[in-house]
């Protein structure tokens, strides 16, 4: 039996937290668990997580991870970049800052990517691979 000490946030009333230990079963995937727990309990699902996006969006336009982080200028990179950081702005809480640093780069390329990447689709004229 493995047992974790984890912070689970009560947010029933003021967001105050908690140590709470959490069971993991042997073969378990605890992250899982924790995912259906927090959908039962706040009827929504958890926020993607900024590496989860970045790897989906390599995945979609047949890129490497390292080649989306990396200091790469050529242009079959730049786009997958720029929508990657879109999608952070908007599918996570995290500040243009915070998604510079994740991309080893200033805050100003962050919120030039999340404004390219939303007048193109306000124009049409972006589509993502599926």
């Amino acid at each position: 039996i493995q047992l974790n000490s984890v912070i689970i946030p009560d947010y029933k009333g003021d967001p105050k937290f908690s140590f709470a230990p959490a069971y993991m079963p042997p073969g378990g995937n605890w992250h899982e668990q924790e995912r259906a727990r927090w959908v039962e309990r706040n009827g929504m699902e958890m926020r993607k997580s900024a590496r989860h996006i970045i790897s989906e969006v390599a995945k979609q336009y047949g890129v490497s991870v390292l080649d989306i982080v990396s200091a790469r200028r050529q242009a079959d990179i730049i786009i997958p970049r720029h929508y990657a950081m879109w999608r952070i702005r908007n599918e996570t809480l995290l500040s243009h800052p915070s998604i510079g640093r994740i991309f080893h780069r200033d805050h100003t390329v962050s919120v030039y990517a999340c404004r390219k990447i939303g007048a193109l689709i306000a124009e049409g004229k972006f589509n993502a691979p599926a």
